[in-house]
């Protein structure tokens, strides 16, 4: 089986490292069995929503990019579209 090349997303890299900081500081993160998350290939991760935050743990917490669903709300304003569609 070929590895397909994954298009790296230099958006969505730049706010993580914009953000992580701010969270690992205000949250005191500790990741728990995160080697159990495959390095590369298809996963899928299901969380509970605690919070409005999850997503964005989440996705500063793993070493690679995150796919993210969300309901069709999130998309209806223009400016929230153009974020999450850029993630």
């Amino acid at each position: 089986m070929s590895k397909q090349k994954v298009k790296r997303n230099h958006f969505y890299f730049f706010m993580r490292v914009l953000v992580r900081p701010f969270f690992y500081l205000k949250y005191h993160m500790k990741y728990k069995n995160i080697e159990n998350v495959p390095a590369e290939g298809a996963y899928i991760l299901a969380s509970n929503h605690i919070s409005g935050t999850d997503p964005i743990l989440i996705g500063i917490g793993l070493n690679r990019q995150v796919k993210f669903m969300g309901k069709a709300e999130l998309f209806e304003k223009k400016i929230l579209n153009w974020f999450f569609t850029k993630l």
